[in-house]
């Protein structure tokens, strides 16, 4: 439980800065400020959707060690990418929490929600803060891609044989005329339109090809 691991961290955080002022020149000084670096090292995990329709707020979920103030920044990529970088994007929107706590603690979340996008394309998120020396972290290499689009894909497969249905994120109705593709390391090798009930079949290697 991460209250429990606050405790614990807490007080041997506390018990180590004791030794520390009883017994500066110990041995084993210096094993203890690694680990009470390790105690107070800052750390920001963040998750988001890989898909969104343009009626959904996009929400972000974090997992936050010893960072009191976060800016989380949603950006529009031009990349057509799976992994998306920084210098590929401009920013939509960024907000910025604040979190109350006494240091040290571990895994506090919290969530970020951003309105709903209407421009579709990829979409991703990346978060800035200082680290316990006062440098700015941020991620700006292979950021997660999150897709805004009104068109969901889902498939069903059987021996030999696969059905990929297209169906209106928001209703959940059959879409027809969507154009679909199977690649090959990047190499498109069948391109069909869905029917009337929103799907078409493909001879689908799933340990070969991808959609």
């Amino acid at each position: 439980h991460a209250g429990n691991k606050d405790e614990e961290a807490s007080a041997l955080l506390d018990a180590l800065n004791d030794y520390l002022a009883k017994h500066p020149k110990s041995d084993f000084a210096g094993s203890i400020r690694s680990k009470k670096a390790d105690i107070l090292e800052k750390s920001v995990v963040y998750t988001l959707p890989s898909q969104v329709s343009t009626l959904m707020p996009i929400t972000v979920d974090l997992r936050i060690s010893n960072v009191d103030k976060i800016e989380v920044i949603l950006l529009h990529s031009s990349s057509n990418d799976n992994r998306i970088n920084y210098s590929q994007c401009r920013v939509v929107d960024s907000k910025t929490i604040t979190v109350d706590k006494e240091f040290p603690f571990y895994e506090h979340r919290e969530t970020v929600t951003f309105a709903p996008q209407t421009t579709f394309g990829k979409y991703s998120v990346t978060v800035k803060y200082h680290d316990s020396k006062g440098n700015v972290v941020t991620d700006t290499d292979y950021l997660p891609a999150m897709v805004v689009s009104n068109i969901a894909m889902f498939d069903i497969s059987y021996p030999g044989l696969t059905r990929l249905f297209a169906v209106d994120a928001n209703t959940g109705a059959p879409l027809k005329n969507v154009d679909m593709s199977t690649y090959e390391r990047k190499r498109p090798t069948q391109t069909r339109k869905t029917n009337s009930e929103g799907y078409v079949p493909f001879k689908y290697m799933p340990n070969h090809y991808h959609m």
